[in-house]
């Protein structure tokens, strides 16, 4: 039963995440279609990334559910989501920011007003993957037929919403973005931290408090990045990386200082550096 229901939530998944290209190029035609792939390709990306980061969480996610240790993994769940959405922020941010000169240097002027796609399917990314270690709450727990339902039912409702944008709205590819960014961030912001809340019994702001500052420092890293390229000349490999380099020392500073308890880092330190935890806090 549970391999079923999670079949069906992968149906759903795949008109989120793999019907883009279908409807830009039924519609637009392949010329369009090429260039929304390949700004497409830093939104599987990282998609990829964070799916890779957050199966880490999912072996203790479901122990600690087989113990009874309700506290145990509420705790770590919530650290596994700042974590994940600390983490995905930094890419997410400079790509978002920095997505000009990126699309210029990476591919030519001729993509460069492709710049806020790129920013369009990025920038939402900070919701949705952080969320991604809350699913293993879901299988934990055997409460994966509504989350089934409700994917498969809002993919079919995003692919609705994206011909009905492109195509009598006007506007084109974007509008193909916007209903799968509508669509996915309203289930992952709205019903995912809730329902995990719901099976465990638990406030419906148990796992809010930790993606506020994932959007706050999301936006700002963001905001930065696009105030350097639009203050900076960008127009090598070499200078996008010393701006991406530089904001990421920013980031990583911040983050460590103001947006991590004592604990969280020395918890993160020892997941950096575990054959020196005896040194550790």
């Amino acid at each position: 039963g549970m391999g079923g229901w999670i079949g069906i939530n992968q149906i759903g998944s795949l008109l989120y995440l793999s019907v883009d290209l279908v409807v830009v190029n039924k519609m637009l035609g392949a010329e369009a279609c090429g260039q929304y792939g390949a700004v497409m390709m830093w939104s599987l990306m990282l998609r990829n990334l964070a799916g890779v980061v957050s199966g880490v969480f999912g072996p203790t996610i479901i122990s600690l559910y087989g113990r009874r240790d309700t506290a145990g993994l509420v705790a770590y769940s919530r650290r596994a989501v700042k974590f994940v959405g600390l983490m995905i922020a930094l890419p997410v941010g400079l790509v978002s920011g920095l997505a000009q000169p990126l699309l210029r240097i990476w591919l030519g002027p001729a993509f460069e007003p492709l710049a806020p796609l790129l920013m369009l399917m990025c920038l939402p990314l900070c919701v949705n993957l952080a969320v991604l270690p809350l699913f293993n709450i879901q299988m934990a727990t055997n409460h994966v037929r509504l989350p089934g339902i409700l994917t498969c039912l809002l993919g079919l409702g995003s692919l609705g919403l994206a011909l009905l944008l492109a195509g009598p709205v006007g506007w084109g590819m974007y509008g193909v973005a916007v209903a799968g960014t509508v669509m996915l961030t309203a289930k992952n912001l709205v019903f995912t931290p809730l329902y995990a809340a719901h099976t465990l019994g638990l406030g419906y702001r148990t796992f809010y408090r930790e993606m506020l500052p994932v959007v706050g420092t999301t936006i700002g890293l963001a905001g930065g990045a696009w105030w350097a390229a639009q203050r900076l000349q960008l127009h090598t490999w070499l200078g996008l990386g010393l701006a991406g380099l530089s904001l990421t020392a920013i980031f990583a500073a911040a983050s460590y200082q103001f947006l991590l308890t004592s604990e969280e880092r020395a918890h993160g330190l020892r997941l950096i550096w575990p054959w020196r935890k005896s040194v550790l806090p």
